[in-house]
């Protein structure tokens, strides 16, 4: 049953240390935000209570990050980025221990204080852990592109920083130096890190690392908005412990933690990323996104300061930068939709859909560079008297056999597996990180499944199957090979009287006989 299913992998989930961990620091993070709404216990509370509640979830994000770190099923770029992730926040940690201590202890001015150094060198190792993950290869073009995109972004993000924070630091007198220079610090800061969002989002991670980065960068997003507030309640002089800024803060490690477990759950479940076709990077809204934020800036600054006539003028450079913009998100929309439908032709079976003989051998290639790791396994499958099912009820009832038997192929195997039509009645599975026996029960789950009979429009079809089953050797196999001891072993199943598999033995360089079925 699928709640059955569900039930087990919640009861899986929730004897994880980390999953619980995420779960206890979101209830706290929500007892938080209640507090800051209702604010119990009063004024006389408030800076005890927003001092010392930030200190378990800037610890909890450390300690988790850390933990994924050492997952020994991850990519070592990966743990290595995790780690220092988790060195990252172990530092904002301390700064906010040594800030509460400034302030409830000692009763001083946190700012400045030693508690900045933590602060402030949170960033720069955050950036290199995001760096760190690994990524698929590009081209120079692709890499152009990245950096004109980053630089979009990053400089969308100065004007929104220099409008709130840099430039009034920059304009305020009767501060001393040190104060100006941490002021100004923080805001660069965060301009680092939106670089680093901007590389985790426009670059492709690989290793499945995917959907746990972009958790990480909302987290990270909350970071940034909470400083750029902070930073400017502080010049206002507006800014107390516990402002709504800490409750983003909060936010934001509640999303790290969420983006820790969610990459636990995924190593521990030994689910290995998809190697995808060479394409171009995917279209990205946050280059339009980041350009319609400057525009909004220099508006809102243009009606604050500049004169009748110039501001008329920002208006109208400003529309017409929109209008452009939207032309080019149009024209780049067709041409991604048309560049999606080449790619599909020129990748799958046009009868069934799934991948033609060329994209198949091509993927068996890219994923042989992983085998030393994980290992891959390939079947070879041949329907038995195909002809005379095309002799006796035509090529069209033909065609909606080889339909069907794909559908039942599909079901046989992970999303992460590759089903293949090589040509007229062959097709081909390609296991990624599957064992040899569990390549063996996938050549027997086939077996089974072609043999009930298939419901057509001329009636029922009964047809049987040849598969030959060949696993890598790590380190000796490579892509040619696996396919052509796995053709070796489909030929064999032939011979043996049809309707069967056969397992190719590398190690025998032979075959080793199937079962009885």
């Amino acid at each position: 049953m699928a709640w059955q299913l569900r039930a087990t992998r919640l009861q899986h989930w929730m004897r994880d240390r980390g999953t619980i961990g995420a779960l206890l620091l979101a209830l706290y993070a929500l007892a938080f935000w209640l507090w800051q709404v209702f604010q119990w216990g009063g004024p006389e509370t408030r800076v005890v209570i927003g001092d010392l509640a930030v200190l378990p979830g800037s610890l909890g994000a450390a300690v988790l990050a850390w933990r994924v770190g050492s997952h020994h099923t991850l990519d070592p770029r990966a743990r290595a980025a995790w780690r220092t992730i988790g060195a990252a926040f172990f530092l904002y940690w301390f700064g906010d221990l040594l800030w509460a201590y400034y302030e409830l202890i000692l009763g001083i001015e946190p700012f400045p204080s030693a508690a900045d150094a933590g602060y402030l060198l949170f960033y720069p190792l955050l950036l290199v852990g995001l760096l760190r993950f690994p990524v698929s290869r590009c081209g120079p073009g692709e890499r152009l592109k990245f950096w004109l995109d980053a630089g979009t972004v990053v400089l969308s993000g100065w004007m929104v920083v220099w409008h709130l924070v840099l430039g009034p630091i920059a304009l305020e007198a009767g501060t001393d130096a040190i104060t100006t220079a941490l002021s100004a610090a923080y805001p660069i800061g965060d301009l680092v890190m939106l670089f680093g969002i901007v590389a985790v989002v426009l670059r492709r991670p690989v290793g499945g690392n995917r959907h746990a980065l972009m958790i990480l960068a909302g987290g990270l997003l909350m970071y940034f908005v909470a400083d750029l507030a902070y930073g400017y309640l502080t010049l206002l002089d507006r800014y107390q412990s516990g402002d709504w800024p800490d409750g983003l803060w909060m936010a934001a490690h509640v999303a790290t933690a969420a983006a820790v477990v969610h990459q636990w759950r995924r190593a521990s479940g030994g689910a290995t990323a998809v190697i995808p076709a060479p394409r171009d990077r995917e279209h990205s809204l946050l280059p339009y996104l980041a350009v319609f934020v400057g525009n909004i800036v220099l508006l809102v600054a243009a009606r604050q300061q500049a004169t009748a006539l110039m501001g008329g003028l920002v208006f109208g450079a400003v529309g017409v930068m929109s209008l452009v913009m939207a032309r080019q998100f149009i024209v780049m929309n067709e041409n991604l939709r048309l560049m999606g439908n080449l790619h599909t032709l020129a990748t799958t079976d046009s009868l069934t859909g799934l991948a033609n003989r060329r994209h198949f051998f091509s993927l068996v290639a890219d994923r042989s560079d992983d085998a030393e790791r994980s290992g891959s396994s390939a079947l070879m499958i041949d329907l038995d008297d195909f002809k005379d099912v095309n002799d006796r009820f035509g090529h069209e009832t033909g065609d909606e056999l080889l339909l069907a038997v794909a559908h039942r192929l599909r079901g046989c195997v992970r999303a992460a597996d590759v089903v293949a039509r090589l040509g007229g009645d062959e097709f081909a599975i390609l296991l990624n990180g599957a064992t040899a026996a569990g390549a063996v029960g996938v050549a027997d789950r086939v077996i089974q499944e072609l043999r009930r009979p298939f419901a057509l429009r001329h009636g029922e079809v009964v047809v049987r199957a040849s598969v030959g089953v060949a696993t890598a050797l790590p380190g000796r196999d490579d892509a040619e090979e696996l396919l052509r001891h796995a053709d070796l072993a489909m030929y064999a199943a032939k011979r043996r009287g049809k309707g069967r598999y056969e397992v190719f033995d590398a190690t025998e360089a032979g075959m080793v006989p199937a079962p009885a079925s």
